[in-house]
């Protein structure tokens, strides 16, 4: 290697030193999140030294900023606009991309149902009262182009107390009642899961959420009868009682919510929110029974059932949030279903089968439950 070419290496590498000890500027990073959740907030004059490790430099320029939390910035920059949050930022609780809850609290159904046979009508109607269970609900949402949930809900209750009364008749409009049982409904569970699809529309400053949903839901009551007496005619308690009847209602929804929050589009140090929400489903009916103490029906399935139904969701909800990710909640729900009339097919133990009329099944719920939420 000649001299000229020596000292041209050595020039080089020279330049290259002192540019790394002292850049003009530093080029921003698409990632990490970190970089892109914190902005400028106070120029500072002077190398990157005087800001310690939350500096940046401005392009073309040798001055270098502090970096400050996203509460101080403009909206523009902010990380609930990107959608990610970081340790130690402050994001408006409804900007945040995951939410769970995770709630428990009491609940009570009803459900009656009767069928018909020519002339009579209605030859035997079955009803539960006051079924009372102790419900755990788990929510989950997840927040996509900035607009958009994907919220999903799973309720399961167990139930531990309740009344049934089976009734049967040899005239119209319940009239001739000739056999009557009342029974206890003391063991059980019920589920509802959903899956909803949300557009959130925000109004006044943030402060409303006002939110279109689609979805598809699936409810299930599995109910048990045990403890019968007979008191008509009064001959009181028998033995060998272990019914059951397990319902379904499953289809698609349509919804809409109206949320309410104190803190707008600032974070919430405290805040709390109030929510509101409606459903409108339309539901395939389906159920089916085992009568054990019937020798003459099949076993473990002696009949069954299926029409079409539709049902409505009402929910409220009042959720304290201690900052932008926790907070607890209290929450009712009711909800009301019906079908239109539908088929009532026995199975005979001989193999043979008969169907009748279904006339409507009703059933209502209401719970109130106790909750935490964490979004993240």
């Amino acid at each position: 290697m000649t001299l000229d070419a020596c000292s041209r290496w050595v020039a080089l590498a020279s330049v290259l030193t002192m540019m790394s000890a002292n850049p003009p500027y530093v080029e921003a990073q698409p990632e990490p999140f970190a970089a892109r959740q914190l902005i400028a907030a106070t120029v500072i004059p002077g190398n990157s030294a005087a800001g310690g490790g939350r500096t940046t430099a401005e392009p073309d320029s040798d001055r270098h900023f502090q970096l400050a939390d996203t509460a101080t910035v403009p909206p523009a920059y902010s990380a609930a606009t990107l959608g990610k949050t970081g340790t130690g930022d402050s994001v408006p609780a409804a900007e945040t991309r995951w939410q769970w809850s995770l709630n428990a609290g009491y609940r009570q159904d009803d459900l009656k149902w009767s069928f018909a046979l020519p002339g009579i009508d209605p030859r035997s109607e079955l009803t539960w009262s006051d079924i009372e269970s102790f419900q755990l609900e788990f929510g989950l949402q997840r927040r996509f182009f900035h607009n958009f949930r994907l919220k999903g809900t799973f309720a399961y209750a167990f139930i531990f107390n309740g009344q049934n009364q089976d009734s049967d008749y040899d005239g119209n409009n319940r009239t001739l009642e000739f056999s009557r049982s009342n029974n206890a409904t003391d063991d059980g569970d019920l589920w509802d899961i959903s899956l909803g699809l949300a557009y959130d529309i925000r109004l006044f400053s943030d402060r409303f959420l006002l939110s279109p949903l689609l979805g598809y839901a699936f409810n299930d009551q599995n109910l048990q009868i045990s403890d019968g007496v007979q008191t008509l005619p009064p001959l009181g308690p028998f033995q060998g009682l272990d019914s059951s009847y397990d319902a379904t209602w499953y289809g698609p929804w349509i919804g809409m919510e109206l949320q309410y929050n104190s803190y707008g589009s600032s974070a919430p140090s405290p805040g709390y929110e109030a929510y509101f929400g409606f459903e409108y489903h339309l539901a395939d009916f389906e159920a089916k029974a085992d009568w054990n103490l019937r020798p003459d029906l099949a076993h473990p399935k002696s009949f069954d059932q299926d029409a079409d139904g539709s049902g409505w969701v009402l929910t409220g909800a009042i959720n304290y949030l201690f900052n932008s990710r926790w907070g607890v909640n209290l929450t009712g729900k009711y909800q009301r279903w019906e079908t239109d009339t539908g088929t009532h097919r026995f199975f005979f133990s001989d193999g043979s089968t008969f169907a009748t009329r279904l006339n409507e099944v009703i059933w209502k719920s209401f719970a109130v439950t106790l909750g935490v939420t964490c979004r993240f």
